[in-house]
C-alpha cells in the first residue's frame, strides 16, 4: 500500500507550486484538514489540502502548513476544512464535516478527488 506521511520535508528541494505534493494527510489516523490555495508572484495558483491526527484545530494544521513555506513568496489562503475518516480496513476514506474557524471548502467533490487520486487504493467519499 502506498502511504504518504506527515514528513518535515513534505515539499520537494525546490519550493515553487509545482513541487509541492497536492495531498499530504497521516493516513493511520482519523484526522481533521484544510483545503488551501497558493500562489505564486506570477498569479498561478494551486489548491492543497494538508491533514493530521495529531494536530488538533484546524488553524494550527494551517500553521503548520505556513512553517513549511516560510522562505518561500507564496501566498496562502485557507479556503475551508473538515474531518476524515480513514478506515484501513475497509479501505475508505470518508470526508465530512466543517472547520469551524474556516468553514467547509466551497467544492467538498474537489477534495474528494484529490484524496482519490492521492491514495487510488482507498474509496475517498462525501460522508454526512
Amino acid at each position: 500500500m502506498k502511504i504518504r506521511q506527515i514528513q518535515k520535508a513534505s515539499l520537494r528541494s525546490e519550493l515553487g507550486l509545482e513541487n509541492l505534493d497536492e495531498v499530504v494527510i497521516d493516513p493511520f489516523y482519523d484526522c481533521k484538514y484544510i483545503v488551501v490555495e497558493l500562489s505564486n508572484a506570477k498569479g498561478e495558483t494551486k489548491i492543497v489540502l494538508r491533514g493530521s491526527g495529531e494536530i488538533k484545530f484546524h488553524e494550527d494544521i494551517l500553521g503548520w502548513l505556513e512553517a513549511q513555506i516560510a522562505t518561500t513568496r507564496l501566498g496562502v489562503a485557507c479556503i475551508g476544512g473538515g474531518r476524515l475518516k480513514i478506515d484501513r480496513k475497509e479501505k475508505t476514506i470518508r470526508v465530512y464535516d466543517y472547520s469551524e474557524r474556516f468553514g467547509r471548502e466551497p467544492d467538498r467533490p474537489q477534495t474528494v478527488r484529490m484524496l482519490q487520486a492521492a491514495f487510488p487504493e482507498f474509496l475517498a467519499m462525501v460522508s454526512r
